[in-house]
Parts: C-alpha cells; sequence; structure tokens
C-alpha cells in the first residue's frame, strides 16, 4: 500500500485568517486534523514512508493558479517522509500560498499514476 496525499487550497475552504476556515492559521485546523487520522492509520501500511504530497486550487511559488503543485516545492521529488514531514511542510508552506480556485481534481489524480 502507498499513501498519497492532495490537499485543496481553493478559496471555498475559507480565507486562513478566519477561525472558521478549514486552513485557519494555528497549531491545528481541520486539515491538519483530517491528514493526522488518516495518515497515522495508513502510514505504518506504507514501506517507505515517503509520501508524494500535492495540493492544488492554490497560487504557490507563481502568479497564477496551480491544479497539482508539490507542496515541498520540488517536482522532480514531491515526496515528503511521514506523516508528521507532512504536517510540518503545509503549516510552513501555508502563509505563502493564496487560496484561489476553481476546484479540479484531475490534474492531481493524473500526478498520482
Amino acid at each position: 500500500m502507498s499513501l498519497a496525499v492532495a490537499i485543496d487550497f481553493t478559496s471555498s475552504n475559507g480565507n486562513p485568517t478566519d477561525a472558521h476556515s478549514l486552513h485557519h492559521l494555528g497549531p491545528k485546523n481541520q486539515y491538519s486534523h483530517a491528514i493526522s487520522a488518516v495518515g497515522s492509520i495508513l502510514e505504518p501500511y506504507d514501506f517507505d514512508n515517503m509520501f508524494p504530497t500535492f495540493g492544488f486550487g492554490g497560487v504557490f511559488g507563481s502568479k497564477t493558479v496551480s491544479h497539482c503543485f508539490p507542496l515541498n516545492g520540488n517536482p522532480m521529488q514531491p515526496t515528503i517522509e511521514g506523516i508528521s514531514g507532512i504536517l510540518e511542510m503545509y503549516q510552513e508552506q501555508l502563509p505563502h500560498i493564496k487560496l484561489a480556485g476553481p476546484t479540479l481534481f484531475a490534474p492531481v489524480i493524473t500526478a498520482f499514476n
């Protein structure tokens, strides 16, 4: 089994400065809880503990919306070690990602193939 993670950075999640946002800037938001909950169950079944992790629907590292970008900023090696590594990278990158849209799943699904 291999785990891959895709995080929705569309504006429908709410402004991260709003306490009701799913991406609320702080120690634990809805996305952190979901990644932790699902990841803690699946992580032990992944043979190398390296997880491809992408974001979609946000502006990251450019001036245009990307529907598939590596959360670690490395398109040649988009993997992150461990669920704790994903959570750290998510918290580190979140302030630098502008939530946008629309919600398009196809590019990120294709990246996992």
